[in-house]
This record gives structure tokens, sequence and C-alpha cells, in this order.
């Protein structure tokens, strides 16, 4: 990112905005550490030299604050209004398909966990009219915030989508970006970011890998197969190459053994954390 200005003001000002139109999702970045570096007065001032982040570590790198209710009612929303509107395409004539919680004498709803570091809160989301929502959000049993009369447009994208929702008095529009990989659910609104876990359901977790099976540690794709089943191979012998990334990488073997079998050939593309060849038990 290279950004200029008539001055330095000018230039931060520009640097600051970019910042905060970034959306990366699946990736470590510095984009947090560069936000608040640029908004550092010192940084603003120009009093910079080589000990800069050693004398402002506590500044540039905060411990982790909770994530605000209004991110947590984002995540939890999403969520679940997505997930209506893809069961509702399956059968819109079936009354089993209907996503509206409709109940007799009573306002339907449904519940989510999110989680967020090690804490975890549950967020009831009670329908109270077409696209109007009451979210109640929870702290170990205790309600922590409440947001009634939240009226909210679900427009469903490749992976995701945008969510504009009234909370309060405040108007959000944020970009929601969901991770099946990991099963995360990231929040952008207003240049901030928050990621979520949403804990899945047993059936839906992805297969158990098999015993003794050797994994693919990221996407790739196979290049060289150098073993079949039944191969005798010692510890640290080379199994597979993979390519990613536009590199190459040798998966050895863990541990001396016989493979039982060998789950893809060459050009295959292989996702992260599955299975690529097993051993004999």
């Amino acid at each position: 990112l290279v950004v200029r200005g008539k001055d330095r003001q000018a230039a931060l000002r520009v640097l600051r905005k970019a910042l905060d139109e970034y959306e990366v999702v699946g990736l470590h970045t510095n984009i947090d550490f560069l936000k608040r570096l640029a908004n550092s007065p010192d940084f603003v001032a120009g009093k910079v030299e080589t000990g800069y982040i050693d004398k402002h570590l506590d500044e540039l790198f905060p411990r982790a604050e909770a994530p605000s209710p209004v991110a947590i009612a984002q995540a939890a929303l999403a969520s679940v209004i997505d997930r209506n509107a893809r069961m509702a395409v399956a059968s819109v004539q079936s009354p089993w398909a209907a996503v509206d919680s409709f109940r007799l004498g009573a306002f339907g709803g449904q519940s989510v966990c999110v989680t967020f570091g090690d804490h975890k809160y549950t967020v009831d989301i009670i329908s109270s009219a077409k696209d109007v929502y009451s979210v109640v959000i929870k702290d170990e049993g205790s309600v922590v915030q409440r947001f009634d009369g939240a009226r909210a447009m679900w427009t469903t994208g490749v992976e995701g989508g945008q969510l504009r929702v009234l909370l309060g008095d405040r108007l959000c529009c944020s970009n929601v970006v969901f991770n099946k990989k990991d099963s995360s659910i990231t929040v952008f609104d207003q240049g901030q970011m928050a990621t979520f876990k949403i804990p899945q359901p047993e059936y839906l977790e992805s297969e158990e890998l098999a015993v003794g099976s050797v994994t693919a540690p990221m996407s790739c794709k196979i290049v060289q197969v150098l073993v079949e089943p039944g191969t005798e191979v010692t510890q640290d012998m080379p199994l597979v190459v993979l390519e990613a990334m536009k590199m190459e990488h040798v998966i050895k073997a863990p541990k001396a053994g016989k493979i039982s079998d060998v789950y893809y050939k060459v050009g295959d593309l292989v996702d992260e954390g599955k299975s690529l060849v097993a051993f004999e038990e």
C-alpha cells in the first residue's frame, strides 16, 4: 500500500481511509497494527526513530478486547438469516421449509452460539415480523445486551453477503464472510473486523481422519505420488509431492510402516486437512 498527499497529514488521512477499506479473511495480516500506527499521536507528529515500536508497545500491541455487542449481533443475525434463506430455496411450497419461526400464539425464535477466542456467547434471535427481529445476547446465561426492532436486510454473496440492520439507534451496513474450513464468520463494519466461530453440530463435522493417515497441510495440487498401497516405508521417506503457493512441498512419512491406501492421483486438487495416504494399523 502506497499513498501520497500534499503533506504528511494529508497522506496519513489517505492511509487511514485505505486501511479501513481492506477486508482480508483467512490470512494473518498486519492491517490492525498499521491502523494503530497511523493513528499513534507521535507517529502522526513525525516523531519517529528506530526504537519507536519498542517505546510504544502497549499502544501498538494492546490486549485483545471483547467484541462489541453490535458485532456479535451482526454475526448471529447473518448466520441465521443466511441459513434460513438457503433452506427456503429447497422447497418454497413446503411448510417444513418455512423459516419465519411462526408459532401459534407466540413469536418464534432461534438460538445460535458464537465464540470469540475462548469466550462463548449465546444469541437468541426472535422473529417479531417479516425481516424484524429481537436479538438477545447472553454471556454465561446473563443478558448483556438486547436489541429490539432490528430490521434486517440480507444480500447473499458467494461466501457470505452484506447485512444492513438497524441495531438500537445505529444503522449498520457490514460485509460478512463465512469460512467453511474453520466454521468461522467474519464481520467487517466501518473499518473494524471481528471474527467468530460458529460451533457445528456433530453430523456436519468433516469426516474423521483415517487412523495413521497423513494429511494435506494446505490446499494444494498433487504433483507426484511416490508410494502405492502395499509399499513399505521408513520414517521420513517421501510419500507425496504437493504444489501450493507456487512452491513444491514434500510430504514425508511420520513413521515406518506399510501404506494401506493412497487417496489422490497426480493432478488432483486437495483441500487442507484431507487425508493423502493411510498406514496399516
